[in-house]
């Protein structure tokens, strides 16, 4: 692999820009722009393998129609989403597709960089990446039986009393159990929570 390759795929030039100058800063990245889902699928066969930064609300095509071609193409594409609106269903979703990660807008520069480091790793296939996956098994794996339904059920979207009823406990008790997994998981966010257990093979 010669270069660093980064596509980004947002509908607003100042956004695209942003992005650029941050990696551009950091040196060693080549890349490329795209407007539109139709631009990037039209040219994905004659580029070269590459981290994707795919925005979800695109005009046309919106982004899930890139996710799903990504899919069958990693790790020579790995990506990242990057949206301005989702739900937990859209984010499990996108993992499962395969996504590094799951950015909200306005991007913090340092996850959006985090991330795409991570997604290099991954297209590398290196010693990092391992270390990433083994450390998040870890992670998921001192996870209690309670606290791990717990996140699987809210990952499905599901309400603490709800979640409460299927297992046979308090409101108050899934409210713990989910901070704890939290906390386990170092993780600050739900969404956080569902990087760490996609990355352990496990969402």
């Amino acid at each position: 692999m010669k270069g660093k390759w980064l596509y980004i795929i947002d509908d607003e030039a100042i956004v695209r820009a942003s992005i650029i100058s941050l990696f551009q800063a950091d040196g060693g990245w080549d890349h490329a722009e795209f407007a539109n889902s139709d631009s990037f699928l039209a040219a994905l066969d004659s580029l070269d393998p590459g981290c994707v930064l795919v925005d979800m609300q695109l005009p046309g095509s919106n982004g899930s129609v890139i996710v799903e071609a990504l899919s069958h193409r990693t790790p020579s594409f790995p990506f990242v989403v990057v949206t301005g609106f989702s739900d937990f269903a859209t984010a499990v979703s996108m993992f499962r597709l395969g996504a590094v990660d799951f950015l909200h807008k306005p991007v913090d520069p340092v996850a959006l960089f985090d991330a795409v480091e991570r997604a290099l790793h991954r297209l590398r296939g290196d010693g990092q990446w391992q270390a990433l996956v083994a450390h998040a098994q870890s992670r998921v794996a001192a996870l209690t039986s309670e606290e791990d339904r717990s996140m699987a059920l809210i990952f499905e979207g599901q309400s603490n009393a709800d979640i409460a009823s299927a297992m046979g406990v308090t409101p108050r008790d899934v409210q713990r159990a989910r901070a704890l997994a939290l906390a386990k998981l170092d993780a600050p966010t739900i969404f956080d929570a569902m990087r760490v257990f996609a990355l352990a093979g496990r969402l």
